[in-house]
Parts: structure tokens; sequence; C-alpha cells
């Protein structure tokens, strides 16, 4: 019997060691693949989570230093004119919440700036935001949600916009302003508007001219031919404790049409507090009874401020050069003597979210320099320990019409 060889199929594949080698080579590949889409993820994470940071910390920086450059504006009133008791420049008209703490950060427009220090947390001094100390320098006023311990408070008044000119000289119950051609109520948000002005029931309201101003609370807005009249009854919260003055029988408190306007009374408090979710945020709050304070950004951990104090104006009648000799807290800023004329704030902001990294060590705690350019003129904020990306952001801002007395 003779085998054809020629016609016996091939055997054909690879080897074991063959196959070993292909599948080692492919997991080198494969790892590599991994490793670059690991990698660029996390990149992708970190680079989004600072753009966060960053951009939160534009928008902070920028509503504490418009509010800061502004604070103490009173339109034409001049700041550096003294009053006295037989002819104060300013004068509150509103009624007492029954809290005096309260009453000085709505009413007290004499004062463009209050401040409130963390205890231990100025200069040269660690907060750890793990235990922070409680409580802070003065009576704090009533703030919603409550501020955290360790971060400085800081309340910013003043008048705000262009001011509505008075129509007529101002009589014993009312003003009438400018209807600035809109001489409609709107009702829409269920409380009586005057759109132009941003005037609603319940406004509380700067009249000023160049040599007094007065706070008052408006409680009805009315149609009046071509103005508005806007009324100043003892209703509302906090209402008004005098309900009638200026006028011919009233010289002292009068406004005249030729120089007087009226603006809105802007006192906002800005602070750190947990928000509904537990994380630290920046907060701004309206000084009024009930309010409830503005989430602004999320991720800020803490705040510290210094007041730039002119020490060659030793007091309120004295004139100084302007120029900030010296940075102090708030608790040791010397009543009276308006000499503050620029504010240093610095904010501590986190990611919102924990980055990864290729450590499988715990994290650690981070010390962060605020408010300073060494550890004897700032404070050390001790972080709680996670994987977040921190950064301080630092700006000095000068104040343009009035100090902190």
């Amino acid at each position: 019997m003779v085998i054809n060889l020629k016609n016996k199929p091939l055997q054909s594949g690879v080897t074991l060691i063959e196959l070993l080698i292909a599948v080692a080579i492919s997991s080198v590949l494969l790892l590599g693949v991994g490793s670059v889409y690991y990698n660029s993820k996390r990149t992708y994470m970190v680079q989004e989570e600072f753009a966060q940071l960053q951009e939160g910390a534009r928008i902070a920086v920028n509503f504490l230093v418009e509010d800061i450059r502004i604070a103490g504006y009173m339109g034409c009133l001049e700041n550096h004119n003294l009053s006295s008791p037989q002819n104060p420049k300013f004068v509150s008209f509103l009624n007492s919440t029954g809290n005096a703490s309260d009453d000085d950060a709505i009413d007290n427009y004499n004062l463009a700036v209050t401040g409130f220090e963390a205890l231990a947390s100025g200069p040269n001094t660690t907060v750890n935001l793990a235990a922070p100390t409680a409580n802070h320098s003065g009576i704090v006023p009533t703030l919603n949600p409550a501020p955290n311990d360790g971060s400085d408070i800081i309340i910013l008044r003043y008048a705000a916009g262009n001011g509505v000119r008075l129509t007529q000289n101002k009589n014993l119950e009312n003003f009438l302003i400018d209807n600035l051609g809109v001489p409609v109520i709107d009702n829409s948000s269920g409380t009586d508007c005057h759109i132009p002005t941003g005037i609603c029931d319940g406004s509380h309201l700067l009249v000023t001219d160049c040599k007094k101003s007065r706070l008052f609370e408006a409680t009805s807005l009315v149609v009046n031919g071509a103005s508005i009249q806007v009324d100043h009854a003892d209703l509302g919260s906090p209402g008004n404790d005098t309900i009638s003055w200026g006028g011919a029988t009233d010289k002292l408190n009068d406004f005249e049409e030729s120089d007087s306007f009226i603006y809105q009374a802007v006192s906002n408090a800005y602070y750190v507090a947990n928000n509904p979710d537990g994380e630290p945020s920046l907060f701004r709050m309206s000084m009024r009874p009930g309010a409830i304070g503005q989430e602004l950004i999320t991720g800020v951990e803490n705040m510290q401020i210094l007041y730039g104090v002119d020490t060659e104006k030793t007091n309120a009648a004295a004139r100084g050069d302007g120029i900030a000799n010296t940075y102090v807290t708030a608790a040791n800023v010397i009543p009276g003597n308006d000499n503050v004329v620029s504010i240093r704030f610095s904010l501590l902001l986190r990611t919102t979210n924990e980055v990864s990294t290729k450590s499988t060590a715990a994290p650690d705690s981070k010390n962060y320099l605020l408010a300073g350019i060494d550890v004897a003129s700032g404070t050390t904020i001790a972080t709680i320990p996670d994987r977040r990306i921190r950064k301080v952001f630092t700006t000095t801002v000068k104040v343009r019409n009035k100090g902190l007395q």
C-alpha cells in the first residue's frame, strides 16, 4: 500500500508558547491604554474641579469687592462733615426689632462697615477647622443660617443706585418721587413695587440731600398724578417709630425738591456658614427682620479680614493722608476714629469633590496662610484631612466713602 503524502493536509495554528507570548504582549498594550485613559480622566477631573474653584473664587471676590468699594455711599452727603446733636447728619426712623445688635446691623448707617472677628483667629494664630474656637468679638446680630466659628463676619452699608429725585418738598407723612415715565405699581410678586426704582412696600430707604440723611421704611406706594407717593406709616417689620416728620414745622428733618434723592438702603452681611448639604459656603444676608442668607458660593471654608488703618487720623475730626499704615482685626479698630481706609480679605476655597490620587497613604491636614504675607501677619488655617484641592484668594480693597468706626 502506497501513501500519497502530497495529498495530506498540512497542520496549522500556534504553539502554547506563542499563545502565551501573544497574551503577554496584549496585556502590556491594554495596560498602557488603560493607564493613558485613567491618567487622562484624572487630569480632566482635576482640571474641571480646579476650574470650578477658580470661577467660584472670582464670583465671591467680585461680590465682596463691589460692596466694600461702595460702602458708606450716601448720595451727595459729605461724609467728612461732622454732625452734632442739634443737627444730626444721620437719623434712623425705624422701629426697634427688640434686639440691640440687630438694630445696629439694620440702622447704623453712620458706620459704613461693621466687622466681627472670629475669636482666636487673628494674625499669628492657627485656626483648626476641625475644632475652631467658638464665638466672635462683639455681639453678632441674628444670621440665618448661623455663621461658622473660626471665620470672620463683615457688614457693609450703603445707598444703592443713582437715586430718584423728589417731585415736591417733603410733607409730614410721605414723599413724592419721579415716576420715571412708568406711573404703574406692579403687584405680580405679591408686593406693590415701582419697577423703575425697585422701591417696594417694606423697602428700607435713605432720603438724602447734601447735608443730612434719614432712614425709613416704605409702607405703601400710591400713584399720585405724575408721581409715586411713598408713605412711611407705623407698619411693617420693623416699620417706623416716627410717622410724621419734615415739612414746614420740622425743618431739621425737611427735604426739598431741589436737592433731595431717595435711595435703596443696603445693609449686607457676608459670612461663612454650612449650607443644607453640610458644605461650607459664602453667604450674603440682607439685614432685615426674618431675612434668610443667600448662598453665593459653595466650598468657601474660611474668611479672614483685616482693616487698613490710617494711624495719622487719631479721631473723627482729624485728617490723615488716606494711606493704611497698619492692618488690624475688627476687634482692634478704635471706635470713633473713622480711620479705616482699606480692607484686606482672604478666602480659602476647596473643590466640591475629592480628587483621586495615586497615593495609597491616608490624606493629611494641610495649612494655608490667610490675610498676611507670613505667619506673624496672617492667620494659619489647618484644614480637615481629605483629598480636595484648596486655594487661597486674597484682595485688598480701598474703602472709597467711609471707614469703620
